[in-house]
Formats: structure tokens, C-alpha cells, sequence
């Protein structure tokens, strides 16, 4: 049997009362978190604009 580990709720659901969960087995997540870790201080081009315009409200005014 294989385990899963919840690696992500998500509140996008909320409008209509249903909150959405990510499943990961395991051993997956035991691999990517600490890859997450070790990226999250090193965003990419994209990563590092998306989260710019997000700040300054650009982009529909979500933020």
C-alpha cells in the first residue's frame, strides 16, 4: 500500500465551499521538498517578475 503525504491545500475553492487537496506519495515528496527548499531562495526570471507584478497589483489587481 502506498502512503500519501498532503503536500498542498489550496483555498481556490472557497468561493464555492470546497477546499482542494493535493495527495503525494512519499517517497516523491521526501525527494522534492528539500529540492523545494533549496530553490525557493533562488527564483527564476519568470518566477522573480510574476511575483513583481504581483506586488505592484498588476495583474488584475490579485495580489
Amino acid at each position: 500500500m502506498t502512503q500519501n503525504h498532503n503536500s498542498f491545500s489550496s483555498q481556490a475553492g472557497l468561493e464555492t465551499g470546497v477546499e482542494r487537496t493535493w495527495k503525494t506519495q512519499t517517497q516523491l515528496w521526501e525527494k522534492l521538498k528539500p529540492l523545494s527548499r533549496e530553490m525557493r531562495p533562488k527564483p527564476t526570471i519568470a518566477e522573480n517578475r510574476l511575483w513583481q507584478m504581483l506586488r505592484n497589483k498588476q495583474v488584475k489587481s490579485y495580489r
